[in-house]
């Protein structure tokens, strides 16, 4: 029995069904997906907004734990995990931007006083030292600080060797910052700051950047220990005119104001080493005395209600943890500003 064939134009109206068949169907789930689109795009926006707002308040809460203003002079201590352990070189950096960036290098062995009471060691393992109580960065910033007689407002322990030369000491720098930026080293710089610094750093030309080896730099004499061990001693006033050379503020000594330190204490000498540190910043020391009373706080006296905003009283202000800033009479001191040293400052050096 043979099949009856359907005329061709059967089979092309069926085949022209299906096709419209499909494309309904088409069109209705692309009508169904444009009923859902508004609530797409919502979402998506919204998932946006949440991601710009939490990016935002990272942001603010960053830049609100920042020490550093980006233009005043920033200086840290830095050193390697390798080196700390086993009493290694340390480093001392100092970025002015846009004067430019100072590295001093100590040597490991160099017999430096230490804060907190711990007597002379080597500068190599007091961080070490300062590690016993979990504070080694705090020990070693301070100690640098009064050895130097300078504000250091942090440290930095890189996580991998730190080897620096006069060629690549912008790149090791910056090197040593991001990798303890991403969580391999250790700071007490916040992650801004540290960025700040980073990218800053790249700015710095090679003209700008200077790198002083204590141990080559007629700062130091070299000494044989009973033992037979070599080890360094300071030049105090070598030192001095160094730190003053490298770490002076332009604006202090721009405004020239002239500084009278009062010692509020029963420790002797400590007015001196305040003074140290006012005049290794760029300051003028006019005179040196005691006070008739003992304080518990340090206070800085002004001539003027003006002066406040000095550059001189704000690192006055850091430097010594004092927010007690009043105008009062300084004429007699011949000075336009009175430090009065408290027991404040004598437990800044001796504990920490």
């Amino acid at each position: 029995m043979t099949k009856r064939r359907l005329p061709l134009r059967h089979v092309k109206g069926a085949s022209h069904g299906r096709q419209a068949k499909h494309g309904y169907e088409r069109i209705q789930r692309g009508r169904r997906v444009l009923a859902h689109l508004p609530f797409v795009r919502f979402s998506f926006r919204f998932i946006a907004v949440v991601f710009l707002f939490t990016l935002a308040i990272l942001t603010i809460r960053l830049i609100s734990q920042s020490d550093w203003n980006g233009r005043d002079r920033i200086t840290f201590t830095l050193q390697d995990f390798s080196e700390s352990q086993v009493g290694g070189e340390v480093f001392l950096v100092s970025y002015l931007p846009p004067e430019g960036l100072s590295v001093v290098v100590l040597p490991a062995t160099l017999q430096i006083e230490t804060i907190g009471g711990f007597g002379l060691w080597k500068a190599g393992s007091v961080y070490q030292l300062g590690e016993l109580e979990g504070r080694g960065g705090a020990l070693l910033s301070g100690t640098l600080a009064e050895f130097f007689g300078v504000n250091v407002d942090g440290w930095v322990v890189s996580p991998e060797k730190v080897q620096l030369s006069s060629d690549t000491l912008k790149t090791s720098l910056k090197t040593s910052l991001m990798r303890t930026l991403f969580g391999r080293g250790r700071s007490n710089l916040g992650v801004w700051d540290l960025f700040r610094l980073w990218f800053s750093l790249g700015k710095v030309r090679l003209s700008q950047a200077t790198l002083v080896d204590l141990s080559t730099a007629s700062v130091l004499r070299e000494e044989t220990l009973p033992d037979g061990s070599t080890t360094y001693r300071t030049d105090p006033e070598r030192l001095d005119q160094l730190a003053r050379r490298l770490f002076a503020l332009p604006e202090i000594t721009r405004e020239g104001l002239s500084v009278s330190v009062l010692n509020a204490t029963g420790h002797p000498r400590l007015g001196n080493r305040a003074a140290r540190a006012i005049e290794n910043s760029g300051g003028d020391v006019v005179s040196i005395a005691d006070f008739r009373t003992l304080e518990e706080q340090t206070t800085i006296v002004v001539s003027s209600d003006s002066l406040r905003e000095y550059a001189t009283v704000g690192v006055l202000r850091k430097f010594f943890a004092s927010e007690r800033v009043s105008v009062g009479e300084t004429a007699s001191a011949r000075a336009d500003i009175l430090l009065v040293v408290g027991e404040d400052y004598f437990r800044k050096l001796s504990e920490f």
